[in-house]
């Protein structure tokens, strides 16, 4: 949500910032720098999908990800969500895999 503020100079857009710190399952990492996104329900699409790929290259380095998380500060530093990987994992139960082979039910053919 984009904010309106009066200052001393008139009135002031306001454009939400906010901080992805990631959990890598020991050690949380703070953000540095913020993202600015028009609202909260944008930074948590951003979060999930750098979870997503984040997800991925742990898989390849063969490290479980489960428990890592993101945690996403607004510009004064209060926590407004929180993003566990184990949720990335979950949305994506039953669904078929991209790339994955089609499996056929029975086989095509038979060896005599």
């Amino acid at each position: 949500m984009v904010a309106l503020r009066i200052t001393q100079c008139g009135w002031r857009v306001t454009i939400p910032l906010f901080f992805f710190d990631y959990f890598d399952g020991q050690q949380l990492h703070e953000a540095e720098d913020g993202v600015e996104l028009c609202d909260a329900d944008a930074a948590y699409l951003e979060a999930f999908k750098a979870a997503t790929e984040i997800w991925g290259e742990a898989l390849q380095g063969r490290r479980n990800p489960r428990s890592d998380a993101f945690k996403i500060r607004d510009r004064t530093g209060v926590v407004v969500l929180e993003l566990p990987f184990a949720e990335v994992l979950e949305s994506s139960r039953g669904r078929r895999l991209r790339g994955a082979p089609e499996r056929s039910p029975t086989p095509t053919r038979r060896l005599r």
